[in-house]
């Protein structure tokens, strides 16, 4: 399993056009900088405690929540579920 640098907390959802644009950003912004720099993480992964992704996050150096509206629920989230960024 690979460490990127930076992981992405993305909020995409398509209920919005800014959700699906955040989408799309995310994307480019991996793409750009590569896999070893910044990794995309599941959000519906860390909610449902899936230890592959809940292990991963805790090795990343660098988390950054880019959430698609003003509901901020990537960020309530790891609130929540005690990951910090």
């Amino acid at each position: 399993m690979k460490i990127p640098e930076i992981g992405l907390i993305i909020c995409n959802s398509g209920a919005s056009n800014s959700g699906y644009l955040t989408g799309l950003v995310a994307f480019e912004i991996a793409e750009k900088f590569g896999e070893e720099k910044v990794g995309i993480c599941s959000l519906p992964a860390l909610v449902n405690n899936i230890p592959r992704q809940t292990q991963l996050i805790k090795k990343v150096p660098y988390t950054v929540v880019i959430d698609g509206c003003h509901n901020e629920c990537s960020g309530k989230i790891l609130d929540r579920i005690g990951i910090k960024y």
